[in-house]
């Protein structure tokens, strides 16, 4: 068993809950925030996703150093000493166009997410490629539809929708 942890707003929380409800089972994914980071220092997660700024950089850094994959907002400040030295898999996102993964265009029905590097997975390899992703259907904002790409693509998940 593997364990996803996902630190980010209880929005973006109850988003990416209703999309991956039926991709993964729910004890798998882990919903972390600034208040309860420090109970989970000890855990070794498979994947980790830094969506929102910690406060703790020391625990942040202790959990990041046990991740296989560290999925990493471009875009936000949160401050890791050793983002640099950590060896596993660091795929960033955001709207910064050196991201791993970022948003090529957008319509009021879907993002086009760009995957401008190979994302390499559980024994599973993602090319450069276009992403459909419908928001209207799924109400969802562009970070939170690159994080369950990103999932999907590492976990070699097939759309349910």
């Amino acid at each position: 068993m593997f364990f996803i942890g996902i630190i980010t707003d209880k929005n973006s929380e109850n988003n990416i809950k209703n999309i991956m409800k039926d991709k993964l089972k729910e004890n798998e994914i882990i919903f972390l925030n600034n208040e309860n980071l420090g109970n989970f220092r000890n855990v070794k997660f498979d994947s980790i996703v830094v969506n929102e700024n910690i406060d703790d950089g020391y625990v942040l850094d202790k959990i990041l150093k046990k991740s296989k994959y560290i999925l990493w907002n471009s875009d936000i400040h949160c401050k890791s000493d050793k983002i640099q030295s950590i060896c596993s898999n660091v795929i960033t996102y955001g709207y910064n166009s050196k991201a791993t993964v970022t948003i090529s265009s957008a319509t009021e029905e879907n993002y086009m997410i760009f995957i401008q590097e190979n994302i390499y997975g559980n024994n599973k390899l993602a090319d450069m490629q276009e992403i459909k992703f419908e928001k209207n259907k799924k109400n969802i904002n562009a970070y939170d539809g690159m994080i369950i790409t990103i999932i999907d693509l590492i976990y070699g998940i097939k759309d349910n929708m």
